[in-house]
Order: C-alpha cells, then structure tokens, then sequence
C-alpha cells in the first residue's frame, strides 16, 4: 500500500513538473485559431489532434488558478502579478497561478515524504511529520526563490544590453528617425528582454496608448532603474517639445557613466570578498608547503 501511495506521488509529481515546463500556446494563437474556424464557417469543434495537456489539464488549471486569484487580497494579486511581469510573463501573469504552484510543490513534497515514511517505517511518528513540514515549507518557498532569480537574471540582461540598445537609438535618431522608427529599428537589430519590451511598447502606441505612458508602462515591467530613467526622461522632452537626440545623448553619456562606476565598486569589492577563501583555502596550503619541511626536521632534532 505505501509503495502504491509513493508510486502515485511520482506520477502526481511528474505531471505537475510537465505541465509547468511544456510549452503553452499563447491566448493570441488561441483567438487567432478560433476566428479562422468562425470564418470558415467552422463551430469550435473540440479537436482531438490538440495535446490532452492543452485540451483539459491546461484549463483546469487555468480556471482553478482564476478562481484562487478572487480569493486572494487584492495587494498580493497585484504585488505578485507586477514580479511575474517583471520576470518576462511566466505563467501567463497570474497570481492565482504561482499561488497554486506554491501551494502544490509543497503539498507533493510533503505527501511524498510521508508516503516514503509510511513505507520505510510502517506510520508516521512526530520525526516523520516534522520532516514532512518542513519539506511543506520548502516547497512553498521554493518556486518564490525560483521567480526572484528569473526577475534578477532578466534585469541583468536588459541593463547590459541597454547601453547598445541608447548607442543605436541615438544613433538612429541624430540620422533623421523618428523615436517610433528608431525604437523599431533597434528591436530589429537587437534580441533579448529589450526587444522584445521595445516592441511591445511600439505595439502599444499603435493601439493608441501615448508615447509617453508607452515608455514609462515599459520601464516599469522591468523595474531597472536605468531604464525608469530613461523613459522618464524622453516622455519629459516628447511632452516639453525638447530635442529627442539630445536627451538621448544625455542619457546614452549618463549611462555608459553609471556602468563604469558599477564596475569600479564590484572592483573594489573583489578583495573583500576574496579574503575568505583565500584565509581558509590558500594560506593553509602554502603554510603545509612551505613550513611542512622545517616542522619535521624541528620533530627529529627536538625528539632524538
């Protein structure tokens, strides 16, 4: 029974862990398909060539993750939807989703411990439940770890791409662009989180939405404050009439300035952070090396 019940967590585990990482079709891709079978005349039959993942399993979760979300506060919602903006629209933006992830990494873990107690010592005694608590809580914190490393890992690629990405707009711009065409231009030339948020703003202003909020809606889906900056500073001179290559020369200067200090302060850091390995690791081994000999012949002429 114990092996039946932890057989049952490995496979609860498995598609947990393979419904997570398979690849979603977008809602675009969804509505664009929809519309086609309408306009050819099609009523939305239920296409058995589709994955189960993406005909069943993936809306169950995607209802059950809408139906935590209105269960939830409302700050958590938005604080939770703003990071998982911030680290490149994982899991569709939604809250009720991480939460559900949260939720069941931990309660999986925690029912596999148990399941492996029950068959390793015949029933749970307070060792066991401990364990399995604590497994509980590592799970829940473990795709919160998880999510702040992604965010981190995407602000580090878009500020060393940034300084390029100022280089080629001002470029762009004094050659006699428009911002919107230079912004097209760079997303063109460049890959990465910052194409794809210069083209998302573009997308933006096409719908109608003003070059102003645009950039700043832009800068503020990242949370780099480089790039805060800079949006801030061209909605000022698009909304002043100041030059736009001027300010981006400004801004190109300011930038390629502030990452040169960053680098002298991680210089200066590097010995710091070096002194403890070098304590524990280095200066014992070239202690061994170098006093090893004179210790033993100290040894010999002391004991004889």
């Amino acid at each position: 029974m114990a092996l039946l019940a932890a057989l049952l967590a490995f496979v609860a585990i498995a598609l947990f862990v393979w419904l997570l990482l398979a690849p979603k079709p977008s809602d675009l891709e969804d509505r664009l398909r929809v519309l086609t079978q309408r306009e050819n005349g099609q009523e939305e039959p239920t296409d058995l060539s589709t994955p189960f993942r993406a005909r069943v399993i993936a809306p169950l979760f995607k209802n059950s993750a809408q139906t935590i979300a209105r269960l939830l506060p409302h700050n958590y919602v938005l604080r939770t939807r703003e990071r998982l903006v911030m680290a490149g629209g994982v899991l569709g933006n939604s809250a009720g989703g991480f939460f559900l992830l949260r939720a069941g990494a931990g309660v999986i873990l925690a029912f596999f411990t148990v399941c492996l107690w029950i068959g390793a010592k015949g029933s749970v005694d307070t060792k066991g439940l401990a364990i399995a608590v604590a497994l509980l809580g590592l799970g829940i914190m473990v795709p919160e770890v998880w999510l702040q490393g992604r965010i981190s890992r995407r602000q580090a690629d878009i500020e060393k791409s940034l300084s390029d990405a100022m280089d080629m707009l001002t470029i762009c711009v004094e050659a006699g662009l428009s911002l919107n065409a230079a912004l097209s231009r760079v997303a063109e030339k460049l890959h990465g989180p910052i194409a794809m948020l210069f083209s998302q703003a573009l997308n933006e202003m096409r719908l109608g939405k003003p070059r102003g909020q645009a950039l700043r809606d832009m800068a503020e889906r990242t949370g780099v404050q480089s790039l805060v900056s800079i949006a801030s500073a061209l909605a000022q001179a698009d909304k002043m009439g100041v030059s736009i290559a001027q300010v981006l020369r400004v801004q190109s200067d300011q930038l390629r300035q502030t990452r040169r200090q960053k680098a002298e302060e991680s210089a200066m850091k590097a010995p710091v952070k070096i002194l403890l390995p070098l304590v524990f690791f280095i200066f014992p081994a070239m202690f061994i090396v170098l006093l090893g000999p004179a210790a033993m012949q100290l040894v010999d002429t002391f004991g004889s």
